[in-house]
């Protein structure tokens, strides 16, 4: 799929492809979020549960991909830009506020706001000054209507109850340590018993058992097939061999953007662009991707997102994507 999307798309064909998927996402977001509301079980459990949903994660990451996507279309003058505001961002943020776990919820809370201080700034000098005000206030609006509709039309809210299991902050962090210890020593132990083909696909769930002394199975009960890092659970369940072929698809993902970013270090822009900072210098695809791929990596330390196959094929499917709106050697503009 990666290959696919690498080589055999042009760049207004990832670019379609990807507001296509945020898209997607933001809809469905909305509909799980209905159903919640509906006390449709299946979904209820999931977003009142105290476990790590990677499904929040999976509306979070399109959340960030949604704003940068919509600055682009904005840029672009595309037609219907504001459906993936729409969509692409309320949707994903309703979601995202719904399934993900507390501590997601406030990073993703704070990213959100700084791409929005980067909206203002980046689209100042591509878009009439009406236009800028036009998408502050209708984000202020909307901003208003999720925390009023989630305070006075849904006051058990999921956001609510996941907070208020987060408190105290201390209690819930230990707690999180706690479970993360026990975890990767169970995974350590399985690994080392098969340590070149691991145990296979779902190995930890039904392996860590046996690795767990009685005392501690109650830290193991909520998500019990999750090690809580998926670079240690990959390493447990296919080895040394399906890491290390992981690890490749990975570096092979990153070293064309790496490299790409590095040519719009050293050269200009022929555009608006020309003489502000880097950042603001990249396209804001680039951004939101590097900020979405780079957070879920990070949450995949203390959690495991990549065990949904939706965010892993998402996620692979914008690293496979970003480079073809980053600059390339022939097409770079004059060298400073």
């Amino acid at each position: 799929m990666a290959l696919i999307v690498r080589t055999a798309l042009s760049k207004t064909s990832k670019r379609l492809l990807l507001q296509g998927l945020v898209t997607i996402s933001g809809c469905l977001a909305i509909i799980y979020v209905v159903t919640v509301c509906l006390n449709i079980q299946r979904y209820y459990a999931q977003a009142f549960g105290a476990d790590m949903s990677a499904m929040g994660t999976f509306f979070g990451f399109w959340l960030i991909m949604g704003m940068g996507l919509f600055a682009d279309a904005l840029t672009l003058f595309q037609r219907r830009s504001f459906l993936l505001l729409l969509l692409g961002v309320a949707g994903n943020l309703v979601g995202m506020l719904f399934f993900a776990s507390a501590l997601a919820v406030c990073v993703y809370l704070l990213l959100t706001v700084l791409m929005f201080v980067y909206w203002m700034v980046y689209l100042a000098p591509h878009v009439p000054r009406y236009t800028q005000v036009k998408v502050f206030i209708v984000s202020l609006l909307f901003a208003a209507g999720v925390g009023g509709g989630l305070i006075y039309l849904y006051p058990k809210n999921p956001v609510v109850a996941k907070i208020e299991a987060a408190l105290p902050v201390s209690d819930y962090w230990n707690m999180l340590l706690a479970t993360k210890k026990i975890r990767t020593a169970a995974a350590m132990e399985i690994w080392q018993e098969h340590p070149w083909v691991g145990v296979g696909s779902d190995g930890f769930y039904h392996l860590a058992g046996l690795s767990v002394a009685a005392k501690d199975w109650a830290l193991l009960k909520i998500d019990q097939a999750c090690v809580y890092n998926d670079c240690l659970q990959f390493l447990c369940e296919y080895g040394v061999l399906g890491g290390g072929l992981l690890l490749a698809m990975v570096v092979t993902l990153m070293a064309p953007i790496c490299y790409r970013a590095r040519i719009a270090w050293q050269y200009g822009s022929n555009d608006e662009n020309e003489g502000r900072i880097f950042l603001l210098r990249l396209s804001p695809i680039v951004v939101s991707g590097v900020l979405a791929t780079g957070l879920c990596f990070l949450e995949s330390w203390i959690a495991s997102p990549f065990r949904s196959p939706g965010l892993l094929l998402a996620w692979t499917c914008v690293m496979a994507a970003l480079p073809a709106f980053l600059p390339t050697l022939a097409h770079a503009g004059t060298r400073r």
